[in-house]
């Protein structure tokens, strides 16, 4: 096995193993004190869960309260964050002379929307989405299993990676949602 590919094995082994998590500090109205996810891929919906816990929100008159935001399955009373499309595509990028695949393109996308407890649109259709390139060396793709198995777990890891960083970015975006009358539009 190559240096390189030993030392990815390596790295993903440690990350995976140290209980990495994504920390963000990002404070959310008090519109969004409450908020259902809706649509999207399991991990995605539980990752923004847990994520939309810890995130600190506004409550003028309850600054005592302030624990952070409820993330539920689904709640009238609450915000909704409806997630229509998060689609993983990966295509081929570069190939041998003998046709098989060096390299590939990534890319994941998230379409979602928030409408507060009236219906309001506080957040109207929006898209995010994350590029990757993966490129391997010729000889790392010898195929054998230990190496195959390597390029999937470097895959999934990349997969991780992009979905952290979408989710990150929906935070933020979340936190720009002003206050609302409660009214809809």
């Amino acid at each position: 096995m190559s240096k390189r590919l030993a030392l990815l094995v390596l790295s993903l082994t440690l990350v995976a193993g140290c209980g990495f998590k994504l920390r963000g500090n990002f404070e959310l109205s008090s519109a969004l004190s409450r908020i259902s996810i809706e649509g999207g891929n399991r991990s995605l919906r539980e990752q923004l869960r847990e994520q939309l816990r810890e995130q600190p929100h506004e409550q003028p008159d309850q600054h005592l309260q302030q624990s952070g935001s409820a993330a539920t399955e689904a709640d009238s009373d609450g915000a909704t964050l409806f997630i229509s499309k998060s689609e993983f595509q990966r295509s081929v990028r570069t190939v041998d002379e003998n046709g098989l695949a060096t390299g590939y393109d990534y890319i994941y996308t998230v379409d979602y929307n928030v409408t507060g407890s009236e219906g309001a649109v506080l957040q109207p259709l929006a898209t995010i989405s994350q590029h990757r390139t993966l490129d391997y060396e010729p000889a790392t793709l010898d195929y054998e299993p230990a190496q195959t198995l390597a390029i999937e777990e470097e895959e999934e890891f990349l997969k991780q990676e992009m979905e952290q960083e979408i989710i990150l970015q929906l935070l933020r975006r979340l936190s720009r949602i002003p206050e609302y009358s409660g009214e809809a539009q």
